[in-house]
């Protein structure tokens, strides 16, 4: 498992090099190759959390999550947070939804994504409603609704067809990163 892991955290890194232009901060991977091990260590559904710090980032991995497309999910969250900072994390100066929907976008992730260009190709989900901005009110509502990943990376795309692309998204963290309130 060991091996299998460092080969997908290679590739994972790699993708998410690949969108942010680096990868500067590599977190400590805790995976879990069973249920029970991964129950014992805290887990109770996730495939995987990571937990930033201003030291240290750990990313705690559920049978479920040893993937790469998982990982690139989670390193996406772990170079973003370098970028933006614990505190405009924490407070929704860069909203959580956001975040969110760059991970699914970044990992390509084809639970929530369709093939395609174009944000009207590859949304899977399309909400109108409001979408949580702190990381507390996400987790109160990502566990009850795995498909809210959906509705979050079909609005970032579209964000994204108004505001530059990746380009723009990269602007918008540096933004936050100088002290802005990033709105969508």
């Amino acid at each position: 498992m060991r091996r299998q892991l460092q080969t997908d955290a290679e590739q994972a890194a790699s993708v998410v090099s690949s969108y942010y232009g680096t990868f500067e901060r590599q977190p400590i991977l805790v995976g879990c190759s069973t249920e029970e091990c991964d129950w014992n260590i805290g887990g109770r559904g996730a495939y995987a959390i990571t937990i930033s710090t201003p030291v240290a980032t750990i990313l705690r991995l559920s049978p479920r999550g040893l993937s790469p497309t998982i990982l690139a999910h989670e390193f996406s969250h772990v170079e973003l947070q370098r970028r933006i900072g614990t505190r405009a994390q924490l407070t929704g100066a860069f909203p959580t939804w956001f975040d969110e929907g760059i991970a699914v976008l970044v990992s390509d992730d084809d639970r929530y994504l369709k093939p395609g260009r174009t944000a009207s190709e590859r949304c899977i989900r399309n909400t109108e409603g409001p979408l949580p901005i702190t990381p507390f009110e996400w987790s109160a509502i990502a566990g009850g609704d795995h498909m809210i990943y959906a509705d979050t990376v079909c609005r970032v795309l579209h964000w994204m067809d108004g505001n530059g692309g990746r380009d723009g998204v990269l602007q918008a963290i540096a933004a936050v990163a100088e002290g802005a309130v990033f709105q969508p």
